[in-house]
C-alpha cells in the first residue's frame, strides 16, 4: 500500500472522463530555488515577471523561458519557436490541457519549495493495472506541452509529469518516491510499477535514477540524452534501457553517443536506439509522429515485463 502522505492540494480539469490533475504534497526534497548561469542570472527577475503573469503560450512565445534567454544558440532557438507555436495553439483548442495550470511559477521559484508538485494526466476509468509513465522534464522547466504531446501518444497510462526546479538532471530518488505515492493518493489505489522516460536534462536524470533504483521502473527511456559517465559502471546488467536521439544532435555528429553505446551495450543486457533523420534536439516537436511510433513500440516492450 502506498503510505499516508500530507497531500497539500490538487486541481482537476475534466473533459469527459478525462482529467489533467495537480498534485501537490510535503517534500523537504524539492529543487533548490532557480538560478541561472552568470552570464544570464539578470534576466531571473523578468522570467519570474512572466511567468507569474502570463499564460505558459506567451511566455514560450516571447522566448524567456526555452529559448535564447536560456543559453540556446539561436537556431535551435528559432527552431523551437517555431515548432512550440504549432504546438501551444493545439493546447490552445483542448479543453482540458488550455484550463490546466502551468507548472513554471513553480519551477522558477526565487526560494526551496516546501512542496512539490506534478501534473497528471488521468485516462478515462484508470485502475491499479493501468500502465504509468513518469516522466523527467528537461532544462527550462516542466512545460504543459511534455503531458499534451504523451497523452496524445499514450491516451489509456497514466502520465506522471513530476516538476523539479529548471533541470530534472540530477532530481532526488526520494522526490520521485513521494510523487508517486501521492498520485496513488489522489487516484486511490497504488499505481503500477512505471516506465521512466526522461528529456534532454531529464534523460540524463534519469540514467541516474535508473542506475540507483532499477528495480522501481519497468524500464527507461531516454529521449536527447547520452549516458553519463559516472553512471555506466552503476547501470544495472539486467537493465532494461531505450534511447531516441536526432541524428543531426550534437552529442551524435561528434561520436560521443556512439562510443557511449558501446560501453552501454557491452553492460546493459537489453538496450536498443533509435536515431530520428535529419532531426536536432527538438525531434519530439519536429518529427512527432515518428518519435510517437518508437515511444510506442518500446513501451509496448517495457511495460509487458519480462
Amino acid at each position: 500500500m502506498f503510505r499516508s502522505l500530507a497531500i497539500l492540494a490538487f486541481s482537476v480539469f475534466v473533459c469527459g472522463a478525462v482529467e489533467v490533475r495537480v498534485v501537490s504534497w510535503e517534500t523537504a526534497h524539492a529543487a533548490p530555488a532557480a538560478k541561472l548561469d552568470e552570464g544570464r542570472k539578470d534576466l531571473l527577475p523578468l522570467i519570474r515577471l512572466g511567468v507569474s503573469a502570463l499564460p505558459e503560450a506567451k511566455v514560450m512565445q516571447l522566448t524567456f523561458v526555452g529559448g535564447a534567454a536560456l543559453g540556446l544558440p539561436v537556431k535551435q532557438a528559432r527552431t523551437l519557436h517555431a515548432v512550440l507555436s504549432k504546438r501551444y495553439g493545439e493546447i490552445g483548442e483542448d479543453e482540458v490541457f488550455s484550463a490546466a495550470p502551468s507548472a513554471l511559477g513553480y519551477c522558477y521559484s526565487a526560494v526551496k519549495p516546501k512542496e512539490g508538485f506534478a501534473t497528471v494526466y488521468l485516462p478515462d476509468l484508470p485502475t491499479a493495472e493501468t500502465k504509468v509513465i513518469l516522466f523527467l522534464h528537461g532544462y527550462g522547466g516542466s512545460f504543459k506541452f511534455y503531458v499534451h504531446y504523451l497523452a496524445r501518444v499514450f491516451p489509456d497510462h497514466i502520465i506522471v509529469c513530476p516538476a523539479y526546479g529548471i533541470s530534472a538532471s540530477d532530481v532526488p530518488s526520494a522526490y520521485l518516491r513521494e510523487c508517486l505515492e501521492a498520485v496513488g493518493g489522489e487516484v486511490g489505489f497504488d499505481l503500477k510499477r512505471p516506465v521512466l522516460m526522461g528529456l534532454s536534462a531529464g534523460g540524463f536524470g534519469g540514467f541516474r535514477e535508473y542506475a540507483r533504483s532499477p528495480g522501481a521502473y519497468m524500464g527507461f527511456v531516454c529521449m536527447a540524452a547520452f549516458p553519463p559517465e559516472v553512471v555506466m559502471g552503476h547501470l544495472p546488467r539486467d537493465g532494461r534501457i531505450r534511447l531516441v536521439a536526432g541524428g543531426d544532435e550534437g552529442f551524435v555528429r561528434s561520436g560521443v553517443l556512439r562510443r557511449g553505446e558501446i560501453r552501454l551495450k557491452r553492460r546493459v543486457s537489453d538496450y536498443s536506439s533509435v536515431l530520428i533523420p535529419d532531426a536536432g534536439h527538438f525531434f519530439m516537436l519536429s518529427a512527432e509522429e515518428e518519435t510517437g511510433k518508437v515511444l510506442e513500440r518500446w513501451d509496448g516492450e517495457l511495460q509487458s515485463g519480462r
